[in-house]
């Protein structure tokens, strides 16, 4: 039985980020074909959608590895700071607390 728990949970995960990658997808999709036929200076500088494409891809790939390396480079030592600070051991204490009672 924990096999299959295990199988099943291992599956609606996988289906959870490949959702994730599908609606990344999705709107960049919505993102250029809307911008491509609503914006005419889009049109007039790529006369063929598929140019218009490509570029918006690379802009995108350079600027969320961009975003994606100030994240890691600013907000993880912040969350580090955060969870070794003396807030989250109250929180933690708390938590533990809590838990303790309702085993007993």
């Amino acid at each position: 039985m924990t096999r299959w728990f295990d199988w099943v949970r291992e599956r609606w995960m996988d289906c959870r980020f490949g959702l994730i990658y599908a609606s990344v997808a999705l709107s960049f999709t919505t993102f250029a074909t809307v911008t491509y036929a609503d914006i005419s200076q889009v049109r007039s500088a790529f006369p063929d959608i598929l140019q218009y494409v490509v570029l918006a891809v690379a802009v995108g790939t350079i600027g969320s590895t961009l975003l994606g390396y100030l994240h890691r480079k600013y907000q993880n030592p912040t969350d580090i700071r955060l969870a070794n600070g003396p807030l989250f051991d109250q929180i933690r204490r708390i938590v533990r607390e809590e838990l303790d009672r309702d085993r007993a």
